[in-house]
């Protein structure tokens, strides 16, 4: 059985920036900054996680 592509469309869209947003006038604070790196690490593992092999 032959499988043939004849063409493959991809849209890359990117965020607008933020250059219109005013910066904020102060960091959130470090725990809260802590809390939120975390948060996106555990997504990140969730997201890449191997799931069902035995490695």
């Amino acid at each position: 059985m032959t499988v043939h592509i004849g063409e493959l469309h991809t849209d890359v869209r990117t965020p607008p920036p933020d250059a219109d947003r005013p910066p904020d006038p102060r960091p959130a604070p470090i725990d809260e900054q802590i809390a939120a790196a975390r948060k996106r690490a555990d997504w990140i593992a969730a997201r890449t996680a191997a799931e069902d092999f035995d490695d």
